[in-house]
């Protein structure tokens, strides 16, 4: 009978700490805005296969983000400043308010690439 209970109590306490745990996930909240992050990160987005060739396909090219030309200042060639810079990337891409809207002179860049970039920002910019 003890035993039943010791085993009933075991059971409850197991079930009270597993509904009860409120463990903060990676990306519940926009780095840029603050506002919950509702996005589609259900799988680890790689800065060297996802988001460096984004950048390097409408960031780099001739004549901007690049040791040819640095527009504004910003070269995107590696890790490091694209990582250092991730948020601002994220707002003009998105064609935020009081952001220029990137690319220059072209259409915003498609939904499921920006996702993908905001997805890398709330996983933690890893550099894989």
């Amino acid at each position: 009978m003890k035993k039943l209970i010791g085993y009933k109590v075991v059971c409850f306490l197991l079930i009270a700490i597993s509904v009860s745990c409120n463990k903060d996930k990676i990306g519940d909240f926009d780095p840029v805005d603050g506002n919950p992050f509702t996005g589609d990160c259900t799988d680890t987005v790689f800065y060297s296969t996802i988001v460096q060739p984004i950048i390097m396909n409408n960031c780099t090219v001739a004549g901007c983000h690049n040791n040819l030309q640095v527009a504004g200042g910003f070269n995107f060639e590696s890790y490091e400043s694209v990582s250092a810079n991730a948020n601002l990337i994220l707002n003009v891409i998105q064609h935020n308010s009081g952001f220029g809207a990137m690319p220059l002179g072209a259409s915003q860049l498609n939904s499921s690439l920006i996702q993908d970039i905001e997805c890398w920002i709330n996983q933690g910019q890893m550099n894989n």
